[in-house]
C-alpha cells in the first residue's frame, strides 16, 4: 500500500509529482552506467530533497574541518542523526530546517564558513553568506564544497511554514606549529690525576666547552682542590671504568673514560681501555665501571641512548 503522505502530495500537487517522477525515470535509466557513488548523489539529488520535511546538515569543526553532510528525514530528529552519521564522528549538526532549503558558504581561504536557510534556495544562499562573513569570512560564497557536498539542499515535502535554525562554525583551527628541535646537551666527566685516589664527576651544559668547565668544577670542589682533569663535552654517552686497586703496592686506581653514541658502547670501551693500563700487573681484569652515589659511572648527552 502505498504511504499516505505520498498519496497526499501527489493529490495537492499532480503537476509538481509528474515532473518529478519523469525526472526520476531519467535519472534511473542511467543507473546502469553510474558507479554506486554516482547512484547514490542521483537518490540524493531526485528524492530525498522532495519526499521529507526535515533537513540537517552535519559539520566537521575541528581536525576535519570542513566536511559536511546533508540528509532529509521524516522527523527532525532522524534528520540529524543521518547527517551525523554520514559526515563521521568529528562532527556535528550546525543546521536544521523545515520545508525549506539550507546553504554553506567559505570564505576565499577556506577558512571561515556560514551556513543559513531561507524559503528558496537563492535566500538561504544570502543567509549562508551573511553569517560566513559574520564569522570574519572574506570574500564569502556558496559553491560546492569538498567530496562533491552541494552547497545547498532542500527539504520541501511537507506543508508546514518554513522555519530552521543555524549555528555559529568556529574558525578552521590552526595548524599546531611543529614542535622546536632541543636544544643540544653535553655532558663531561672529570677525574682526579695527582695519585691519591680517585674522584670524579660529571658535568653539562649546552655547548662542549660550557660542559667540561662544569664537570671540572663538579670534579674540584668534591676532590678538595686536588688536581682534576675532564674530558671535552660530548652530545653522546661517557663511561668510567677502574680497577680494584687491592693489592698491596697499587697506589691508585687504574681508571679511563670513554664516549660512544650509546650507554652499552660506552661501557665496553671504558673497561677495555682501563684493562689496558692494568695490562702486567696484578690489577688486570679487575676493571668495572665506576659506582658513586648517583648510581654507575655513565652519563649521556642529547643525542645519546
Amino acid at each position: 500500500m502505498m504511504p499516505r503522505e505520498w498519496t497526499d502530495r501527489t493529490s495537492a500537487h499532480p503537476f509538481k509529482r509528474l515532473a518529478q517522477l519523469a525526472v526520476l525515470g531519467l535519472a534511473l535509466t542511467g543507473l546502469a552506467a553510474c558507479s554506486s557513488g554516482g547512484i547514490k548523489d542521483v537518490i540524493e539529488a531526485v528524492i530525498t530533497p522532495e519526499d521529507s520535511p526535515y533537513g540537517s546538515m552535519a559539520f566537521a569543526t575541528s581536525t576535519s574541518w570542513g566536511k559536511a553532510a546533508w540528509r532529509s528525514a521524516d522527523s527532525r530528529t532522524a534528520a540529524r542523526d543521518a547527517a551525523v552519521a554520514a559526515c563521521g564522528s568529528d562532527c556535528r549538526e550546525v543546521l536544521w530546517f523545515q520545508n525549506a532549503c539550507g546553504s554553506i558558504a567559505k570564505s576565499t581561504d577556506n577558512t571561515r564558513a556560514g551556513v543559513g536557510w531561507g524559503r528558496t534556495r537563492s535566500a538561504s544562499g544570502e543567509s549562508a553568506i551573511a553569517q560566513c562573513r559574520a564569522a570574519g569570512g572574506q570574500g564569502c560564497r556558496v559553491s560546492t564544497s569538498s567530496a562533491g557536498t552541494p552547497s545547498t539542499f532542500c527539504a520541501q515535502g511537507g506543508t508546514a511554514t518554513p522555519t530552521g535554525q543555524a549555528s555559529t562554525i568556529p574558525p578552521r583551527p590552526s595548524p599546531s606549529p611543529s614542535p622546536s628541535p632541543s636544544p643540544s646537551q653535553y655532558v663531561s666527566f672529570a677525574g682526579t690525576t695527582d695519585g691519591t685516589g680517585l674522584g670524579w664527576a660529571t658535568g653539562s651544559g649546552s655547548t662542549a666547552a660550557a660542559a667540561q668547565s662544569d664537570a671540572l668544577a663538579r670534579c674540584r670542589n668534591l676532590a678538595g682542590g686536588r688536581t682534576c682533569r675532564a674530558e671535552i663535552g660530548y652530545a653522546g654517552c661517557y663511561a668510567l671504568a677502574r680497577s680494584a686497586c687491592t693489592s698491596s703496592n697499587c697506589r691508585r686506581p687504574a681508571w679511563a673514560v670513554r664516549g660512544a653514541p650509546t650507554k652499552a658502547e660506552a661501557r665496553t670501551k671504558a673497561v677495555a681501555s682501563c684493562e689496558s693500563v692494568t695490562s702486567g700487573t696484578t690489577e688486570r681484569g679487575t676493571c668495572r665501571i665506576g659506582q658513586g652515589t648517583g648510581g654507575e659511572a655513565v652519563t649521556c648527552g642529547s643525542a645519546g641512548r
